[in-house]
């Protein structure tokens, strides 16, 4: 693909992507969990995030880390809070974490794209995002 074509994928991507906030959050379903559970700390901080209160979500993705660093969901569930922010590198930094930790994960591949093309990193968000169709056709 032509660095002009490249270039005009990444524009549109990112365009579309600020007007519609594209990064890919899945809806979890309310969860009655003890208040010390792995799962009901990331419930409530999706929960914060959900609600606007992005930076308290930021800090409850933290507690989970803390509380259970090697599971790739938290860091793709804080990438996306950090898009939503406007903090780029550090979406791409938990991305790349979970990306560490979930190879395979096209969803992972795919929310790294996003954040790329926002970076104005076309080249390795169509990387990204030929990674998670390869995985997910």
């Amino acid at each position: 693909m032509s660095r002009g074509l490249r270039l005009i994928l990444g524009v549109g991507l990112s365009t579309l992507c600020l007007r519609f906030g594209c990064f890919a959050v899945p809806h979890f379903s309310a969860m009655s969990l003890s208040i010390n559970d792995f799962e009901a700390v990331v419930q409530r901080a999706i929960t914060h995030r959900d609600g606007g209160d992005l930076k308290a979500a930021v800090a409850g993705f933290d507690a989970a880390v803390a509380i259970r660093d090697g599971d790739p969901a938290v860091f793709v569930q804080r990438g996306i809070t950090y898009g939503q922010l406007g903090q780029f590198d550090a979406a791409i930094a938990d991305f790349d974490r979970a990306i560490a930790l979930a190879p395979d994960d096209p969803w992972v591949w795919s929310n790294r794209a996003i954040a790329c093309g926002l970076m104005g990193q076309f080249d390795a968000a169509i990387d990204s995002f030929g990674k998670a169709i390869a995985l997910d056709p």
